[in-house]
């Protein structure tokens, strides 16, 4: 078989990335990969455990001379994000991916390249394949649905991980390195969604009142530069119709995901047939006002107000369900609550509304909080709960992840960083991102043990993660792969 990477360097890492890509991988469908990574290792004679969610933790002696220095732990993730362009025929739980060269750069043709994160998963198995590359003793974490809020790792045994040095390699830049992330709570916000008969409908007129053209964007490395989210645009909107008229609230809804700055939200009101003008003019100053108000950040932003039929909508959310909606999207704290750093290029701590749903009786609001410290994501938590206890409404926390905060001391941070100026002539970029990485969830396992770690994380230039557009720039990987083996012979 044509191998599409021979003659690259490393040619190593290459040859493993290219053999992966011929394995289907998508978040939930990493079985046959692990089962391959399985056997790589027990060829080797590793000692290897695999767990119900495909997880696998592979232990590897250190090499002669090594025995006595700190354990680490080595770690990417083996799940990737399946995207392709439109009408381009791929299945992704049967067909490999199709890689070619561009230059300096590997792409896939039409979908996404899986980059993210088989770059370290390559950079790993190259090292527990060679003979060469000296090192402590170590383990391998290769964890599975990183891609849908670190599943695979928050699942994993929390006896596994054993270390007292962490590398992660799910970095996309080749000039950073990673010392400190966010960690996440996921949580719902419900209340009965109590109706009543529409009284009068033949003498009421309805609207729909959409909101689209926002700009959106990750919740965490955007959040900070103010974006519209259109659940809170929603509540502006309402609550200020609210103060001069008379309304029902027939339906309301949000479209998005907890991980992404709302874009699309709506919701469908009434007014008595003889203010309906009124109430659309109304509308129409409120949506002009807003649209002023979020100029700089989403100047696409549009607002409408369409007539709809009434005998479609039969029923009204009851005063007290209305009262609730209206405060719970108008007060709820929601985009950057603090800030991290002096040029206010990164939030300490967020919050997000991602998605409003009504189902089965009742509204779900799905909301997410993001902090690089513990004590500010419960400070922005408590925020939520008080606001929900004062509204009536239940809150749930279905999923937290701990943050990786920043150590202020870190034997490894000074290593690598040392080793990196040493090889390339120039300091690396030392960043805390307001988003997550699995060692996150790692640390929170040895904690729970009364054990800690120290902590890096780096990788090769992968832009467009998540998309089709997705490159691996093939310069940088040799660039990487050797500060990873130095600081693997290097650190004590």
């Amino acid at each position: 078989m044509k191998r599409v990477l021979d003659g690259l360097e490393p040619k190593e890492v290459f040859y493993w990335f290219e053999e992966i890509s011929r394995i289907p991988h998508g978040s939930f469908h990493e079985k046959e990969l692990s089962d391959y990574l399985k056997r790589f290792a027990e060829e080797r004679r590793f000692s290897v455990k695999q767990d119900e969610v495909w997880n696998l933790a592979i232990e590897i002696p250190a090499s002669p001379g090594y025995e006595s220095r700190p354990k680490i732990i080595l770690q990417a993730h083996m799940d990737m994000v399946c995207k392709k362009d439109e009408d381009y025929a791929f299945d992704f739980e049967k067909d490999p991916l199709s890689l070619y060269v561009d230059g300096d750069w590997i792409r896939a043709e039409h979908t996404t390249l899986g980059a993210d994160n088989g770059t370290g998963v390559a950079m790993i198995m190259a090292v527990m394949d060679s003979k060469t590359v000296k090192h402590p003793p170590l383990q391998v974490l290769f964890t599975t649905s990183e891609e849908v809020a670190c599943t695979g790792a928050g699942k994993m045994d929390d006896s596994w991980p054993d270390g007292e040095r962490i590398i992660n390699l799910d970095v996309f830049r080749d000039d950073a390195l990673m010392v400190s992330c966010a960690g996440i709570s996921i949580n719902e916000i419900g209340w009965p969604a109590e109706r009543g008969s529409v009284s009068d409908p033949e003498h009421m007129q309805a609207f729909r009142v959409g909101i689209s053209g926002l700009k959106g964007g990750h919740s965490g490395e955007s959040i900070h530069e103010g974006r519209a989210n259109a659940l809170v645009v929603l509540g502006e909107l309402l609550a200020e119709l609210e103060d001069t008229e008379a309304f029902a609230c027939l339906s309301a809804s949000g479209d998005g995901l907890f991980n992404v700055i709302c874009t699309q939200a709506e919701a469908v009101i009434g007014f008595p047939a003889n203010a309906a003008e009124k109430g659309r003019d109304r509308l129409a100053g409120i949506g002009r006002r807003l649209r002023e108000a979020y100029l700089r950040t989403d100047p696409e932003m549009e607002i409408e107000a369409e007539p709809v039929r009434m005998e479609d909508y039969p029923t009204q959310l009851s005063p007290e369900a209305k009262r609730r909606l209206i405060r719970l999207l108008y007060l709820a704290p929601t985009g950057m609550q603090t800030i991290f750093d002096d040029p206010c290029t990164q939030a300490g701590s967020s919050s997000n509304l991602g998605s409003l749903k009504e189902e089965n009786g009742k509204f779900r609001l799905v909301m997410s909080i993001r902090s690089n410290t513990e004590f500010r994501h419960d400070d922005v938590l408590r925020k939520y709960r008080l606001l929900c206890e004062e509204l009536g409404v239940s809150l749930v926390t279905n999923r937290r992840i701990g943050s990786w905060e920043y150590t202020p001391v870190s034997p490894l941070r000074e290593t690598a960083a040392r080793i990196y100026e040493e090889q390339n002539g120039e300091k690396p970029q030392v960043i805390i991102i307001h988003a997550g990485v699995e060692v996150a969830t790692i640390l929170g396992k040895l904690e729970k043990r009364g054990r800690s770690a120290d902590a890096i994380a780096f990788g090769c230039n992968t832009p467009g993660a998540h998309s089709p557009k997705e490159a691996w720039q093939i310069s940088t990987t040799a660039k990487t792969y050797r500060w990873l083996t130095t600081i693997l012979e290097e650190a004590e």
